[in-house]
């Protein structure tokens, strides 16, 4: 995929915003950045997805939640249910860590039983599955692509961020490494993205959606560029 505008690269960015210390204030703000720039989604930490549910329901950003965040060890019925109240509280998609000890384990079915308790509760939301690429090896990405390409979940997610990052090198050959293992799901690429070169390399390499907490400035940026003006990167919501 290749995104020629700015407006282009926003529908595949879903801007994320899950630090602890956001305001109601700030969240106002992030949802206008994400409305403006007409975003795919926005992703929020759980006690916001009402707030945003409502500060976009006139536009066509999506409102996304966390669940299992961000170490993916909660038992499936807690993870179920935070999917069921984040739905019920307005969220368009859920973004679910999986239970990464289970799965270096070989507790396979942890995984799956986990994915099936949580789409049950969500029906046709959107489910993704984040792996946390930066805490596996090339042939447990592989392996962990397959396990979920055979569920109902609907995209892959490569990391929360949280544990760690990838290099560029690393994400540009896991995304590839994903999209070969599963076929019948989307990715989404996540963890220091940071300017539009990563951006469009990521997609390229079959990423279908960013996970971008600097969406804004990217976004930005790009535009100035086309525009042959300068621009200094700022960062209105601090620490995000």
């Amino acid at each position: 995929m290749i995104a020629k505008t700015p407006e282009e690269l926003a529908r595949c960015m879903d801007f994320t915003y899950l630090d602890n210390t956001a305001t109601k204030e700030d969240m106002d703000v992030f949802c206008k950045i994400a409305a403006d720039w007409n975003m795919y989604s926005v992703v929020v930490s759980p006690c916001y997805v009402k707030q945003a549910s409502q500060l976009l329901k006139d536009t066509d950003v999506k409102v996304g939640t966390v669940v299992g965040f961000p170490l993916g060890t909660n038992d499936k019925r807690v993870k179920a249910l935070e999917a069921k109240i984040a739905v019920e509280d307005g969220a368009d998609e859920i973004d679910m860590v999986m239970n990464i000890p289970a799965f270096v384990n070989g507790n396979y079915d942890v995984i799956t039983d986990e994915i099936a308790a949580v789409k049950s509760e969500i029906g046709d939301k959107v489910l993704k599955v984040i792996i946390e690429t930066n805490l596996l090896n090339e042939k447990q990405i592989k392996e962990i692509s397959e396990i979920i390409n055979k569920t109902d979940a609907d995209f892959i997610k490569t990391n929360t961020g949280f544990t760690g990052k990838n290099t560029f090198n690393e994400m540009v050959t896991y995304l590839q490494i994903i999209k070969t293992a599963a076929n019948n799901k989307e990715i989404k690429a996540s963890g220091g993205i940071r300017n539009r070169k990563t951006c469009a390399r990521y997609l390229a390499a079959g990423a279908s959606r960013l996970g971008c907490s600097t969406a804004n400035i990217i976004l930005e940026e790009f535009k100035n560029t086309l525009e042959n003006k300068a621009y200094k990167p700022r960062n209105i919501l601090g620490s995000m």
